[in-house]
């Protein structure tokens, strides 16, 4: 089975991530004002018929135009403070298999780049969260932000939806953008990961994907080494 996702598959699902997590947001705010959404590890699917949640995957494929039924697998990132130490903990707890993408949903804080780039080029972590809650006047805003990575590191997606609250505690949301830029593919990232600078979020999606890649070829070895012949002393 063909499990790499195209582009505009990839675009949907991190859309409708965006959209879910909107919704989500939107009725826990409320009940409880100014509710904060648990970051979200999301493992995503190619299903055949034969997979249990195939006809959920097949209605979401033909309600949206996806080149394959996808079905995904949610994780909730809550045991640390840190989405990424969490991240690093279930990664050595899945059982290696292939699979069609993975995301991470969570809030964050977001700044239009394009119209600051002196301020990317000295960003460092921490800073817009600072600038967002000491700065009366800063163009920083919350937003709840999707990152993903397809199985084959072709592509790095996001989608981004900033948001202010009412005076009731509920988020006002903005219109959700998506966007995707090369990874140069699975070599090129095993080759070159050290040197890839693209922030933690999207760093660590990929060494998850590279993680998962190596696992499998490990089983691979590990289960023809165990199941190798026992000798046969009789030819010592």
């Amino acid at each position: 089975m063909d499990i790499q996702p195209t582009v505009t598959d990839m675009q949907t699902m991190c859309e409708d991530f965006v959209n879910r997590s909107i919704f989500a947001k939107t009725e826990m705010c409320k009940e409880d004002a100014m509710s904060d959404n648990p970051p979200m590890l999301l493992i995503g699917f190619a299903t055949d018929p034969s997979d249990e949640d195939y006809e959920d995957a097949l209605a979401f494929q033909n309600e949206n135009n996806t080149s394959k039924p996808y079905k995904v697998a949610l994780v909730p990132l809550m045991h640390r403070d840190d989405p990424i130490e969490c991240i690093s903990d279930v990664v050595k707890h899945l059982n290696p298999r292939p699979f069609s993408f993975v995301a991470l949903v969570a809030e964050g804080y977001y700044r239009d780049m394009s119209k600051s780039k002196d301020i990317l080029s000295n960003y460092e972590k921490g800073d817009m969260e600072k600038d967002y809650k000491e700065n009366p006047f800063t163009d920083v805003r919350e937003a709840i932000v999707v990152t993903a990575v397809d199985w084959n590191c072709e592509h790095l997606y996001s989608a981004h939806s900033p948001y202010r609250y009412d005076d009731e505690g509920v988020p006002m949301f903005d219109t959700t953008v998506p966007s995707f830029a090369p990874l140069n593919g699975l070599e090129w990232c095993k080759s070159n990961m050290e040197q890839i600078e693209m922030g933690r979020v999207p760093t660590a999606l990929v060494s998850f994907v590279l993680f998962m890649h190596f696992a499998i070829e490990a089983t691979r070895f590990t289960s023809k080494f165990t199941d190798a012949p026992k000798r046969n002393k009789d030819d010592e």
